[in-house]
């Protein structure tokens, strides 16, 4: 069972609670991370979420997005689902973090996020193009 951390309003933790039931119910504030790419063209690489995840499902998003586990670190959290999600790892800083609350009405699940925001920019002199990425399609 995934869990995710509880915060307060500082990114303070306060508890656990398995992923789904901090969805439900217009949500639990818990810890996040977003996952920004961008080429030296400046395109953003983005994602199409797929049509069976559990919320928002079927919509373009950042590159990576997740939760970090009881104990882990956010910027580890981070790295481990780009390579998860993306199968590549690249550096990563953190910029911003913010608390966001956004409902979906096809699940009547609620995020309730302390996000941080991490981004990358690539270079040119990069081995692995990731704007050439093939996913199947959801």
């Amino acid at each position: 069972m995934e869990q995710v951390i509880l915060v307060d309003e500082r990114d303070r933790a306060l508890g656990v609670e398995e992923k789904l039931r901090a969805h439900r119910d217009g949500g639990m504030l818990h810890r996040a991370f977003s996952i920004f790419i961008r080429d030296p063209a400046g395109r953003v690489l983005l994602q199409l979420r797929s049509r069976r995840k559990y919320h928002f499902g079927g919509l373009w998003t950042n590159a990576c997005c997740g939760h970090p586990q009881p104990g882990e670190a956010t910027d580890r959290a981070a790295h481990r689902r780009l390579r998860e999600e993306l199968g590549f790892d690249v550096p990563l800083s953190e910029v911003s973090a913010f608390v966001y609350r956004a409902e979906d009405p096809g699940s009547n699940l609620t995020e309730h996020e302390y996000d941080h925001i991490f981004r990358r920019r690539s270079h040119p002199e990069s081995k692995r193009s990731v704007y050439n990425l093939r996913r199947e399609r959801p």
